[in-house]
């Protein structure tokens, strides 16, 4: 939901691993987050920050067999925290 109203705050890092791995700006990232699904969902973790988030990691194939990485914080919309192809 938080996606579909453009919710979205990506972490410079999460941008930089998007440019660098796969070619991909905000825009691209924000419609990846729209086609995620329940199958997609890895698991959860609590953040090592101050403020012991739940971070959400999941990890969708790619078009070419890879796995993409990422990691979400729900703090009034979404936070991308990282997303990178592994």
């Amino acid at each position: 939901m938080a996606a579909a109203e453009g919710r979205v705050f990506v972490s410079a890092y999460a941008a930089e691993r998007a440019a660098d791995d796969l070619e991909w700006d905000q825009w691209d990232i924000v419609e990846q987050l729209k086609e995620l699904d329940i199958g997609d969902h890895r698991h959860c973790e609590i953040s090592r920050a101050p403020t012991e988030d739940l971070i959400w990691v999941f990890t969708p194939d790619l078009w070419d067999g890879d796995l993409l990485w990422i990691r979400l914080i729900e703090r009034d919309g979404i936070v991308v925290v990282s997303f990178h192809r592994a």
